[in-house]
């Protein structure tokens, strides 16, 4: 992998962002793989990666063939982008698009990690405050022993569930599993959902704008959703779409989408704009989307503030009741 989080995801948009400068610029694709080569030192496996990819150009290789073959950090989505870029003769236009593409997903990475942030700084300082008068009585090397001890535990349990959960979701039923209970989580369940179709709704208008016909478009876009759920339902469309059905017809079927999404695809292929209306409402579902991240790290924020004052409040509380009973001794 890139990194850890959603460092990648920046890793690319620069990436994407370097290259199409560049060739706008009309600098040769060997000259410019060799100042990515130069400008990237982390991770190792990026930099090899940038020094076999030129070494393959140089020996006559397309792009887009040369990039397959790291699979783990170029996706195939990304690959077959290149390839109609290549194709169609405005590479520097699609890659310009990855790169805003990859940089709309970073700053939703961004949302996503800031939800967490303060919830776990509250915890974090919490493990200190509630220890505090171990220091009184039993002196400040207990007191560190005791909580740093609770922290390693939970740091520990934290690592054992994070590898549990994405070995349960190598395998395809599991992973079926766990997207049904991330969708039955309230709030982040719809959460969930409409960064599925957001990502959906952005892949197919990067692929419209890049010329793609509509049926590759779809199954190109679906693949980088998240929810396993969403994904088997939209693999049916393009199929579908040799029965005469239209994409707006196919869209209702599903029962995934919001009907303002379904009314935007029915009114694009009235009027023969539906990339048009993909991009405009793409940038609708997004902003919902950052909204619902804003108002759950808002409200998981005060949640979680008010149980560390119950949690604080129990601790306080009990000592009073300890020194009650210890002055009732005879």
């Amino acid at each position: 992998m890139l990194n850890f989080l959603s460092k990648s995801d920046r890793q690319k948009s620069f990436i994407y962002n370097t290259l199409a400068q560049s060739l706008t610029a009309g600098l040769p694709i060997i000259q410019i793989f060799s100042i990515l080569e130069n400008q990237i030192s982390k991770p190792a496996s990026l930099k090899f990666a940038f020094k076999k990819i030129k070494s393959d150009i140089e020996r006559g290789s397309n792009i887009h063939n040369a990039i397959r073959k790291f699979p783990k950090i170029f996706s195939s989505y990304e690959c077959e982008l290149v390839k109609l870029g290549e194709e169609s003769g405005n590479l520097d236009e699609i890659l310009s698009i990855l790169s805003d593409f990859f940089e709309k997903k970073y700053k939703r990475s961004l949302s996503k990690i800031k939800m967490f942030f303060y919830p776990a700084f509250l915890l974090f300082l919490t493990n200190y405050i509630i220890s505090i008068r171990t220091i009184f009585t039993k002196g400040a090397f207990s007191y560190l022993v005791a909580t740093n001890g609770r922290l390693l535990l939970l740091l520990l349990l934290i690592f054992i569930v994070r590898k549990l959960f994405f070995f349960l979701k190598s395998f395809t039923p599991t992973e079926v599993i766990l997207d049904q209970l991330k969708l039955m989580i309230p709030v982040i369940g719809k959460i969930y959902r409409n960064e599925s179709i957001l990502l959906f709704l952005r892949g197919l208008s990067l692929n419209y704008r890049a010329g793609m016909e509509l049926k590759q478009s779809v199954t190109l876009a679906v693949s980088t959703c998240p929810d396993r759920i969403f994904k088997n339902k939209i693999k049916k469309i393009p199929s579908q779409l040799d029965s005469g059905l239209s994409m707006s017809q196919l869209l209702v079927q599903t029962n995934l989408f919001p009907s303002y999404i379904n009314q935007a695809f029915l009114t694009g292929e009235t009027t023969g704009n539906l990339d048009g209306m993909i991009d405009k409402f793409s940038e609708i579902m997004e902003q919902e989307t950052n909204l619902s991240y804003d108002n759950l790290v808002k409200v998981t924020g005060i949640l979680t503030f008010l149980l560390i004052a119950f949690i604080v409040g129990f601790f306080i509380v009990s000592s009073y009741i300890q020194i009650y009973d210890f002055t009732l001794l005879p």
